[in-house]
């Protein structure tokens, strides 16, 4: 039930000032045609809801935890088993394809090995810090620091796209929602993790191709001047020249053997 307040005065109209104890939505009509309209809210409504949705979040928190202690330990007693090694070294050839300009003994390539692996077995935790590690190397080997390099990228589409045989963040948050059958969505996770895995690599590399993506456009849209490439031209103008003068010297020295010549014959 609303409740007309007072009506005041105010330039070019007026204000009308009601009061309601019910919440929903409202229409104000004026001489049978809607001036206004919008919605009514209770607070201790809004109150209620805000501690409710709390206490539900932490219980949703309580459950994550307790899934995520639980694969994470037995990833952990697959690393301790060399499962993490293992895959490392199925990753080593791959690594070589997607980064050609990392030299094979940079401390770079260590740092994505691991990050790849750790992200592939579902231990986010722990992929975070070896790829923030492979980031810090990889940047030591760009030459244009304000700019990201093409391993950069790649990286970045990597970690992005969240391929994992094991996806423990969805299994914990399913099993906090009270799924029956927590299991049931690896299949698919691996297939749409996939599929975004290699759409990211491709377009990647794709994308590096294209003049507009390269790093040279970039520096050029900075302003930052280009390395000039070292020019054969010069050197062979230089080669040239000296060639010329190496002539003249040689002229010059038979002229003078064969004045020598003359003036003992004479």
């Amino acid at each position: 039930m609303a409740t007309l307040q007072r009506v005041d005065s105010v330039a070019g109209g007026f204000k009308v000032v009601w009061q309601s104890y019910a919440a929903g939505k409202y229409t104000l009509e004026l001489n049978n045609k809607p001036v206004a309209s919008g919605t009514l809210v209770n607070l201790q409504a809004l109150t209620d809801a805000a501690f409710d949705y709390a206490k539900k979040a932490f219980e949703l928190g309580l459950g994550l935890v307790s899934t995520m202690v639980l694969f994470l330990g037995l990833m952990k007693v697959g690393e301790d088993a060399g499962l993490v090694q293992f895959v490392a070294r199925l990753m080593r050839p791959l690594i070589r394809r997607l980064f050609p300009d990392v030299p094979p003994e940079h401390p770079a390539v260590g740092a994505i090995i691991m990050n790849f692996t750790t992200a592939i077995l579902g231990l986010g935790n722990a992929a975070t810090p070896f790829g923030l590690k492979a980031m810090t190397e990889l940047q030591s080997l760009n030459k244009h620091k304000h700019v990201a390099s093409d391993a950069m990228v790649v990286l970045l589409a990597w970690n992005t796209a969240g391929f994992a045989i094991i996806p423990t963040s969805m299994l914990a948050v399913r099993k906090a929602a009270g799924c029956a059958n927590v299991l049931e969505i690896i299949g698919p996770c691996m297939v749409a993790g996939l599929a975004s895995t290699i759409t990211g690599l491709v377009c990647a590399k794709l994308l590096a191709r294209l003049p507009m993506f390269s790093v040279e456009a970039a520096l050029a849209e900075d302003g930052e001047p280009q390395p000039a490439e070292p020019s054969s031209t010069g050197d062979t103008q230089q080669s040239s020249e000296g060639g010329d003068s190496a002539s003249a010297a040689g002229s010059t020295a038979e002229e003078t053997t064969d004045r020598s010549s003359t003036q003992k014959g004479a």
